[in-house]
This record gives structure tokens, C-alpha cells and sequence, in this order.
């Protein structure tokens, strides 16, 4: 059992974000298997949840890709995604770039993973959900990454 569970209890979700790859390509580094690996030795020390995502700093762009502006530049982890799910019986949840509800629900139902977190969308919008159900099919948000600086977490574009 992880220490985290001792910590808090049977009753307390656990739920760990899992890097399913640090952005390099060369030996030595994080590879998926890697990663699929790790989900399931977390899955046996019982976690509740695993958050799929990936990248480092030092590689540079991964883990905040700018300007996403199609539904193909989305959901960039979606095949880690789906590797970490055919190998856990845990739910799986997908972070990275997914601006368009119709992605999100597609995500969902095509059993890429069990649930879908956004960060960067809430920043500019915290209302977003609200907006989904009013018939807003895409976050405002244009990924320009500016939301990360030295005054703290808040977006120039902001309404």
C-alpha cells in the first residue's frame, strides 16, 4: 500500500497525475511502457485514479503546447491515454490541450479514458461548463501559454 493511502485513509481518494513520457526520445528517458508500467504497480498499491499527462521543462514545449488551434492539435496524450487504460482497471483521466467539448465527450466515449481535466481553459473562463451547456462548443482560451508568469496565474485575454 502507498503511503498515501496509510495516510489518509480507505475513505479519501487517491489519485495520482502520471507522466507518461518527459518529452525526450533517446535512451535512458521515460518511454510509455515505462509509464504503463508504473500505472499498474500504482494500481496495486491502490490508487483511485490516474491523471494522464507528460513532459518536463527542460523538454521544452511538451507540456504546454501553444496555440492550439484545431480539434486535431487536441487531447495530445489521448494515446497514452488509452495505453494506460487497457492496462488498469482504475479510472483514467486525460489533461493536455483538449479545448472543444466534442473532443471531450469523444475522448470519453470512445473509451480513451474515463474522464477529461482541464487547467488553462478555467483560467480564462471559469464559467466554462456553464458556457458548454449554454451551447458554447469551444473554449475562448487560445493556448498562448501567457497565463504562466512571475504575478501569478491569470490570463491577459481574459473577458
Amino acid at each position: 500500500m502507498i503511503r498515501g493511502r496509510q495516510l489518509v485513509g480507505s475513505d479519501y481518494p487517491v489519485l495520482v497525475k502520471l507522466n507518461t513520457t518527459d518529452g525526450f526520445d533517446r535512451p535512458g528517458c521515460l518511454t510509455l511502457e515505462d509509464a504503463v508500467a508504473t500505472a499498474k504497480m500504482l494500481e496495486n498499491h491502490g490508487v483511485d485514479a490516474i491523471e494522464v499527462s507528460g513532459g518536463i521543462a527542460e523538454a521544452g514545449n511538451l507540456m504546454f503546447l501553444k496555440n492550439i488551434a484545431s480539434q486535431d492539435q487536441e487531447a495530445y496524450f489521448a494515446g497514452a491515454a488509452r495505453a494506460v487504460k487497457a492496462a488498469v482497471s482504475v479510472p483514467v483521466i486525460l489533461v493536455g490541450g483538449m479545448r472543444s467539448l466534442s473532443v471531450m465527450e469523444d475522448i470519453v466515449t470512445s473509451d480513451t479514458a474515463d474522464m477529461v481535466a482541464l487547467c488553462r481553459p478555467f483560467i480564462q473562463e471559469p464559467d466554462l461548463i456553464t458556457r458548454f451547456r449554454n451551447g458554447q462548443p469551444r473554449a475562448v482560451c487560445r493556448s498562448c501559454n501567457s497565463c504562466f508568469n512571475a504575478r501569478g496565474i491569470q490570463c491577459p485575454h481574459k473577458e
